[in-house]
């Protein structure tokens, strides 16, 4: 078989293992929040479509970074091999594994948050993400351990979006659930304005669409929408990509304050995403785009020639190993090597010299877990970090049907924190155990506060029966049971108490006069 048709072959594998996960999720007996789905369409980003376009015949890479930076058919087919290797152990682990780790449970009985404040809990949650991406990020986020807890913090958004979109769709709102699920377009352009990076706010959107798949029905829409918007992310990206280094330089004068730079580079966003171009698959900048910065396929496959040829050992678990030392807070030992990773360890494990360039890449989870055992690394360690998200995607659904959106945002947000496909596993550690820490200080400081006592369920919070609502209940999502236009989500109706038996009339005295039109009418 050529090389093409060994990546067509690997193509079709993968296109297959995309859906049997979104199907796989919608007929899983445990409730889930699409996280496995936000890792896949996330890794899809960075090898699917960098393979694909190497699958059409018309295309051939021409510019000059392309064809110094040794890229061809063959490495490419090899490295989308090896990373459609490692997708196939993800899904086993989501789908076989995970489920049968954790029992059903049902929360529903468990205790509760006061009603007012779990109403409010959605936008609290996105003002508090918007409060760490504003202020405290850019002023905390320097400093050790700190830092990572303060960039962490920046995902409550995520999360208070994603629970109003649900909580819209639940109570029939649908006004209300299209807004809300606007608002996820500002993700992209907010990154885009104020840093200059589009990847951080697209990851961020993904997110909030891939719960919506969980709960939105028809079910037709959303494989509909699935492809719409992969394609539509794709265009925005050959179009960022066009002007992306004019969009960073601009806003860089050190004269001007940041308020003034983040408004100057929002005016570039602007005329740049004025002259919007859709993505042709024919259209060779388009496809080149995608080869420079979606296509990590290309240092999996130099690494496996390299390292086969005796360039390097293989790591034998070093890197894993400096995840393990990321775990602790630089705090508690101020001396913790510096994690090493990204373009410098690309470099050493796949002969390549980037030289002077500016340009910075994530080693990536399929290239760390290769770099360390080989192929058999890449099917085990995707495998277990598809374990991991499932579990936590598993606990976050069992909250929110069981009403205690805290709790769901807490394994939600950490689930995020997983999913980084595109970077170390030091730097997944780090923000994962930070956000741990975040979550438990904020738990103990306010949110503790907002609980009923344990047993006490608030008068208030019933739901319409079932039927009643425009919404209905989906298997393995996590929609609650009965939904109503007045809805509050995850509470059951408490049972109506017995009326008293009233008391019996008095007979009627014999020969009484009947009221008129009240007694039988006799001839």
């Amino acid at each position: 078989m050529t090389d093409r048709g060994t990546l067509v072959f690997w193509l079709i594998v993968w296109a297959l293992g995309l859906f049997a996960l979104l199907f796989g999720q919608w007929k899983s007996k445990h409730p889930g929040t699409a996280l496995p789905l936000v890792y896949a369409l996330s890794l899809s980003l960075i090898h699917l479509f960098g393979g694909m376009i190497y699958a059409f015949p018309w295309y051939e890479p021409e510019a000059l970074y392309l064809l110094h930076s040794g890229t061809h058919l063959g490495v490419i087919a090899e490295g989308f091999r090896v990373s459609t290797i490692g997708f196939l152990g993800f899904i086993i682990g989501v789908l076989l594994i995970a489920p049968r780790l954790l029992p059903h449970k049902d929360l529903s009985s468990h205790q509760k948050m006061i009603p007012g404040e779990q109403k409010r809990l959605p936008v609290n949650l996105m003002l508090l993400g918007g409060l760490f991406f504003v202020f405290i990020a850019p002023i905390l986020g320097a400093i050790p351990s700190i830092g990572a807890a303060a960039v962490s913090g920046v995902r409550f958004a995520i999360v208070g979006l994603a629970l109003a979109c649900w909580v819209a769709w639940a109570e029939a709102r649908k006004a209300d659930f299209l807004k809300w699920l606007s608002l996820t377009a500002l993700f992209p352009a907010l990154t885009t304005a104020t840093m200059g990076f589009i990847g951080f706010g697209t990851n961020a959107a993904i997110a909030v669409w891939m719960f919506v798949t969980t709960f939105y029905r028809p079910r037709w829409h959303v494989v509909t929408g699935f492809i719409a918007i992969l394609y539509f992310g794709l265009s925005v990206f050959v179009t960022y990509f066009r002007d992306r280094e004019e969009i960073r330089a601009w806003g860089m004068d050190t004269k001007q304050g940041l308020v003034e730079s983040a408004v100057a580079r929002a005016t570039r966003v602007k005329d740049t995403f004025l002259n919007f171009e859709f993505l042709s698959f024919t259209d060779q900048a388009h496809l080149e785009y995608i080869d420079t910065r979606l296509n990590q396929n290309l240092f999996v496959g130099q690494s496996m020639e390299f390292m086969e040829a005796g360039g390097v050992e293989y790591a034998k678990g070093s890197t894993i190993a400096w995840a393990a030392v990321a775990f602790v807070p630089r705090i508690l030992w101020p001396s913790k090597p510096n994690i090493v990773g990204g373009t410098d360890t690309i470099s050493k494990y796949t002969g390549r010299d980037f030289g002077t360039s500016t340009t910075t890449f994530g080693i990536g989870n399929i290239l760390e877990f290769y770099i360390n055992f080989g192929t058999i690394g890449v099917f085990c360690g995707l495998l277990l970090l598809g374990t991991g998200i499932r579990v936590c995607d598993i606990h976050a659904g069992q909250h929110l049907n069981g009403g205690d959106w805290w709790r769901f945002a807490a394994w939600f947000g950490i689930g995020l924190g997983l999913i980084q496909p595109g970077t170390n596993l030091a730097h997944v550690v780090t923000g994962t155990a930070a956000l741990v820490v975040l979550v438990s200080i904020l738990y103990e400081l306010h949110f503790k506060k907002l609980y009923l006592p344990a047993g006490v369920t608030p008068p208030e919070a019933r739901t319409a029966p079932p039927g009643r609502g425009k919404a209905r209940p989906m298997r393995g999502s996590a929609m609650p049971v009965g939904t109503g236009a007045k809805a509050t989500a995850g509470v059951t109706r408490p049972p109506r108490p017995n009326r008293p038996n009233r008391p019996p009339r008095p007979p009627r005295p014999a020969g009484g006069r009947r009221r008129p039109g009240r007694g039988r009418k006799t001839l």
